[in-house]
């Protein structure tokens, strides 16, 4: 077959392949509309609301339950390259080098150099001669995050890998940092100090500061910030299964399980899974009309020929 009877093939058949995934998007669309509207009418039915002062109560086992209270966790959070510790939901590490930056201006082919913060470490070897040796770091140490891997609910356990839905990181974590790790970081930074550069390593609140003053940054310094997700008043809307929170739902695709900050009440939750599943449902429906508007005409036209 040529190229050119190929392309008239597929040509063709492109209609047909738009008009059927619009038609099949069409029709699953409306299978989980409906599937996860049962979903959440027997939700209503069946939400049970829990004690969670009170300990594990076999009477709710495989039952969706309603749940507010404040989170705890089996032992704080440690970063084990600084041991810095916070009692939280996740601590995040934040690492900034202090570096030049090389930028090429497409259009006039020059170069510019200025000096920023930046994530990581960069390489001047293909700097100007000027510049090739002018970045490095007093210590390169990894930006991380941590998550508590056991996060209770009075006597229930949550799906740790939910966590993160909670909210974004706020409270700054006040860094105690050990003799110990200072020292590291102190005997690093000065063996990679030039000549005449006398680094320090500096804690101001929430930060580690490596280099000879935070206010006039070096080429060289570097800045380890962390932040936290603190235990707090949560409301969940989930199954209970041996003593863990887990999805309610016959099958994979159509289930439900909130976790929200704060105390939020069942009927509310409902509503609002009520809302997204219309909402979803119409914008599928949406792209599955574009879909057969654009593939009928041609579908139409080749079977008219046929």
């Amino acid at each position: 077959m040529s190229d050119k009877s190929l392309t008239g093939t597929l040509a063709k058949a492109l209609p047909f392949v738009v008009f059927i995934a619009g038609a099949s998007l069409f029709i699953w669309n409306e299978y989980r509309t409906a599937r996860l509207a049962g979903v959440v009418r027997e939700a209503g039915k069946e939400c049970l609301e829990l004690d969670i002062n009170a300990p594990l109560d076999p009477s709710v086992e495989g039952k969706l339950v309603h749940a507010t209270g404040v989170t705890t966790g089996a032992e704080p959070l440690r970063d084990p390259d600084l041991g810095v510790e916070a009692d939280a939901l996740i601590l995040k590490r934040t690492v900034s080098y202090f570096q030049l930056v090389e930028y090429h201006d497409n259009q006039t082919d020059e170069l510019t150099y200025y000096t920023d913060w930046c994530s990581s470490p960069l390489s001047s070897e293909d700097y100007i001669a000027k510049y090739r040796d002018a970045n490095f770091a007093y210590v390169r140490i990894g930006s991380r995050k941590d998550t508590c891997k056991t996060v209770m609910l009075g006597a229930y356990k949550l799906q740790s890998d939910l966590v993160g839905w909670l909210r974004d990181f706020g409270p700054e974590v006040e860094v105690r940092l050990s003799n110990e790790a200072k020292d590291r970081l102190s005997r690093q930074a000065q063996a990679t100090a030039p000549d005449r550069r006398r680094p320090k390593v500096q804690v101001f609140g929430n930060r580690v500061y490596i280099g000879q003053n935070p206010d006039e940054p070096q080429v060289g310094d570097v800045s380890i910030e962390y932040e936290a997700v603190p235990h707090e008043k949560i409301t969940v809307l989930a199954k209970v299964q041996n003593g863990q929170f887990v999805k309610y739902g016959a099958q994979k695709e159509f289930f439900i399980y909130k976790i929200v900050p704060g105390s939020v009440n069942a009927e509310y939750l409902l509503q609002e899974e009520r809302k997204d599943n219309r909402q979803l449902g119409w914008v599928l429906r949406g792209i599955a009309l574009v879909l057969l508007v654009l593939g009928a005409p041609g579908s139409l036209s080749v079977i008219k020929k046929k």
